[in-house]
């Protein structure tokens, strides 16, 4: 039985084996509250600082999360 262990990561879950995609979490977290209505067309998107658990992500991370969401139309 696999019991990898998770760490919750500001929302995000990072795996100690296979490799988590935070962009991809990132992106799917920042997708929900846009379709939640936290943030209208023409809102700005939190920044680097302001998103949750920032000591754990870099800014390319948070570039392919938003890229992510312009590719899904989000954007």
């Amino acid at each position: 039985m696999n019991t990898r262990k998770q760490k919750s990561i500001g929302g995000l879950t990072k795996g100690t084996g296979k490799p988590q995609y935070l962009y991809r979490q990132l992106s799917q977290l920042l997708a929900a509250d846009i379709k939640a209505g936290l943030y209208k067309p023409g809102d700005a998107l939190p920044s680097i600082d302001d998103l949750p658990d920032k000591q754990h992500r870099n800014k390319a991370t948070v570039i392919q999360a938003v890229a992510d969401l312009a590719a899904s139309g989000l954007v």
